[in-house]
């Protein structure tokens, strides 16, 4: 009897912005996914933003049914385990006036899912969108038009651009109700709104490149070939890293090489990262060394390479003294000779009681644990 193993047939007929913003990070790695998806747990950051957007889309529900806030409702639901994640979540969405931004505007969508059909992609071929909260404002001078908010749990950049969420979404909005489009994004922790106007010529040049970034999607997820992969800082997160096509050996070109240098840093980034996170609880067993002192915590078999954690000790100068003040109090006595070359960077035990002594100033001690990992030079 011959067993074969069959190659898994992938037929993509949605798409989405998150599958489309994964694909315009990495295509490797959204193709990837397509054919060893894994579930993975979920991040703090993305459970607080998670808890955050559904706090706000409740306070809008309930305003706009001129209901009262039920807090408690929701947080009946919350696994207990996630319940510090879910209070910092409440925290930081009680610095948002979102009835405010409400009143006197019609809600058109509130963290609904919606689908618009692209049957120049393929028959019955959708776009899934769920915009966060979607606005028909009307004032005098600018007439109708249509405001869409995205919260953000994170921090705006320095040139913040419409991005392809704010272009799917504007478009999308456009095709129901042919409006001007303001899209916007609420920065939760800052309180910053910011905003992206889109005229009639924006919105009507957006169909034709969504369509063929939906067609070329299509193309390289459905394909047995695997596309292109494209390194940069989102490597580090990727469940895929250590299967890139772009760290193989071998090559030729000098921008294949490039790349292939920044994959391979990435992935001894992350193990750095994974072994110092056990070095930290090997800590905790074992205990830090005294001041001074190094301790091995892994040592590779009969070679030099081992992850060591040495303390140092030095002292914080107080905030309100500074050190320019350390200096002129230090000179004013005459003893600026005497220690200014323990100054340089870190004051040791002589400077600290000597400091003591002479002016009565009493510096805290501070206490650094650091691992390193030794390799052969």
């Amino acid at each position: 009897m011959e067993f074969v193993n069959e190659i898994k047939t992938i037929n993509i007929n949605t798409i989405s912005k998150s599958r489309i913003e994964s694909y315009l990070k990495c295509p490797y790695k959204t193709w990837k996914n397509y054919r060893e998806y894994t579930e993975f747990q979920d991040s703090k950051a993305l459970k607080v933003g998670n808890f955050a957007h559904m706090i706000l889309s409740e306070r809008a529900k309930a305003f706009e049914n001129g209901e009262e806030f039920d807090i408690e409702k929701i947080a009946s639901e919350i696994n207990p385990m996630d319940m510090d994640i879910f209070m910092e979540a409440v925290e930081m969405t009680n610095n948002v006036n979102i009835e405010d931004i409400i009143s006197g505007n019609t809600i058109v969508s509130n963290e609904s899912l919606e689908a618009i059909a692209l049957p120049e992609v393929e028959e019955d071929f959708r776009l899934l969108l769920k915009p966060d909260l979607v606005l028909l404002r009307d004032n005098e001078e600018q007439g109708q038009y249509i405001q869409i908010i995205e919260y953000k749990t994170g921090f705006p950049s320095s040139d913040e651009k419409l991005g392809i969420e704010g272009i799917l979404y504007s478009w999308y909005l456009f095709q129901i109700y042919n409006l001007p489009v303001l899209f916007s994004r609420y920065y939760i922790r800052t309180g910053k709104i910011t905003h992206h106007e889109v005229d009639m010529q924006g919105l009507k040049a957006m169909k034709p490149l969504i369509i063929n970034l939906a067609k070329k999607f299509k193309q390289e997820m459905e394909s047995e070939i695997a596309p292109e992969a494209k390194p940069s800082g989102y490597c580090l997160y990727c469940p895929f890293l250590e299967q890139c096509p772009t760290a193989k050996e071998n090559l030729d070109s000098i921008e294949d090489k490039l790349k292939a240098m920044v994959i391979h840093k990435t992935i001894a980034k992350k193990l750095e990262s994974e072994i110092k996170e056990f070095a930290k609880n090997a800590l905790e067993e074992v205990g830090k060394p005294e001041a001074g002192e190094e301790k091995a915590l892994v040592k590779v078999g009969d070679t030099n390479i081992e992850v060591v954690a040495k303390t140092s000790k030095s002292y914080v100068i107080p905030r309100k003294l500074g050190k320019k003040g350390l200096i002129e109090f230090i000179e004013g006595v005459g003893l600026l000779e005497n220690v200014l070359d323990h100054l340089d960077i870190k004051v040791d035990d002589e400077v600290a009681k000597l400091i003591e002594d002479e002016l009565g100033i009493t510096l805290k001690p501070s206490f650094r644990t650091s691992i390193s990992i030794k390799t052969p030079s």
